[in-house]
């Protein structure tokens, strides 16, 4: 059994399921992990406006948009809630 060093707590394992939407894994992908009630999609720019009919997207939620700042020519993140 492994124990968290700082805490002492039980530390457990986790399955993480990948699911390729499009069957590529450059394209959209949707990620799951047990004992978690949340979703995670990965959507490239390109296929965004034939993803906006996905439930998962529905509610509310917290999205990142990675790219680059074109200022600085280095790599940038939004953060934003919807």
């Amino acid at each position: 059994m492994l124990y968290a060093i700082k805490e002492k707590t039980k530390v457990y394992g986790k399955t993480i399921k990948q699911f390729l939407i499009d069957g590529l894994p450059n394209g959209r992908v949707s990620v799951e992990i047990s004992n978690w009630i949340g979703k995670a999609l990965k959507i490239p720019r390109s296929h965004l406006k034939e993803s906006s009919n996905r439930i998962e997207l529905q509610g509310t939620g917290v999205y990142l948009l990675i790219g680059k700042n074109p200022e600085e020519l280095s790599d940038a993140v939004y953060i934003g809630e919807a």
